[in-house]
């Protein structure tokens, strides 16, 4: 793997770095608003989803230049965005999938942050198993009546749009379902926000009740919505995610270091101490994971089951991290602020969010191991 980078490449990090020392706000809000603020800034100077084409709002960077570009966001410590959903799953999968007609109405819209969407993908029955699906979309016409729950999607209370995933067939599994574009105010939408750990409500249900779909919001063919799902899971667990969070964990190790080495704390425990090695160990290990991903979509190669192993690994890695944090940072974190403990129950969820720990297992073992797969009722 060579990492040299261009000068080319030098001057898109360079340009990146005086635009966010510029712009980034001097004040990090997580709510909604604020995040909506930050990506219209950044739209104005094409730093939203900079690999997207020009044509749409992005800049046309190469992958290397993607990578740059997700490691300075991290590096800064940038707000996140509010069409983050949208822009990472939704918009690939349009990209890669959508008519020019779609892509003309719905990528600019998406990416300057005028029309939020979510995802409907994970149900009750059917978290990471989405061959399970029971919602149903049924031809009537020249609609689609929609009916069934979602669960577990993000930001749907503020979506304009919804990327809806539904049987149109009678057969089992994930044949016959379909990718569907799904107004969010149709009538028979009803979006109840759920309450976390946290104390926050990103997450939501979605009931659809007779919901009604013009015919033509497909995205890419009937009964196919299987394989255009796996673009859309692929970006997911691909690679702008995960190196942003590595260096984002990266920053909040150095930090523990730095409290670990302060006099009051030469007397830390064997064990503490080798915990805190292990994770410098493991945060070198998802940066090298990160990297061969990077290695192989430069050349043009197979990620193959390489997203579900950094996955995997990334979700352990964090819990482990902040279960650390709590434990040499002591009682003291419980009492403090907020932001010293969400952070430990917000990444409980790494292990669930985007195909479930036990998912990944057995993407590995069927893919690159090349095991039976597992039985299926």
């Amino acid at each position: 793997m060579d990492f040299t980078f261009t000068p080319e490449e030098l001057a898109f990090r360079d340009e990146l770095r005086e635009f966010l020392v510029m712009h980034r706000p001097r004040k990090l809000d997580d709510s909604f608003e604020s995040q909506l603020d930050w990506q219209k800034t950044l739209f104005e100077g094409s730093w939203v989803a900079p690999h997207w084409p020009k044509e749409f709002g992005g800049r046309g960077c190469s992958v290397t230049e993607l990578a740059l570009y997700v490691e300075e966001m991290g590096r800064h410590r940038v707000p996140q965005i509010a069409g983050g959903v949208g822009i990472n799953m939704v918009g690939s999968t349009l990209l890669a999938h959508g008519r020019p007609d779609q892509k003309a109405r719905y990528l600019r819209p998406m990416l300057a942050g005028d029309e939020i969407w979510c995802q409907l993908l994970s149900e009750p029955d059917a978290g990471s198993d989405l061959r399970s699906i029971a919602t149903r979309a049924v031809q009537d016409g020249h609609s689609w009546v929609v009916t069934g729950q979602k669960v577990w999607s993000s930001s749907a209370a503020q979506a304009d749009f919804g990327y809806l995933f539904a049987k149109t067939t009678d057969e089992d599994g994930a044949v016959g379902a379909t990718c569907l574009i799904c107004d969010m105010h149709t009538e028979g939408v009803d979006v109840r926000p759920l309450r976390q750990l946290t104390g926050d409500s990103h997450f939501c249900e979605v009931f659809l009740t007779e919901v009604r779909i013009p015919i033509d919001h497909v995205i890419g063919t009937v009964g196919q919505g299987w394989r255009i799902l796996q673009t859309t899971l692929s970006n997911e667990r691909g690679l702008a995610y995960p190196m942003k969070e590595q260096m984002v964990l990266s920053q909040f190790l150095g930090e523990l270091l730095d409290l670990a080495r302060k006099p009051d704390r030469q007397l830390l425990g064997g064990e503490l101490r080798d915990q805190l090695v292990q994770c410098v160990i493991q945060d070198r290990i998802f940066r090298l994971l990160n990297l061969r991903t990077l290695s192989r979509l430069a050349d043009g190669g197979s990620l193959g089951a390489n997203p579900s192993i950094t996955k995997l690994f990334y979700a352990s890695y964090a819990q482990r991290l902040h279960q650390t944090a709590m434990t040499l940072k002591g009682v003291g974190a419980i009492a403090g602020s907020p932001a010293e403990w969400t952070p430990l129950l917000w990444y409980r969820q790494s292990s669930i969010a985007g195909g479930t720990s036990e998912i990944q297992r057995n993407i590995l073992a069927e893919v690159a191991l090349g095991l039976p797969r597992d039985p299926r009722k």
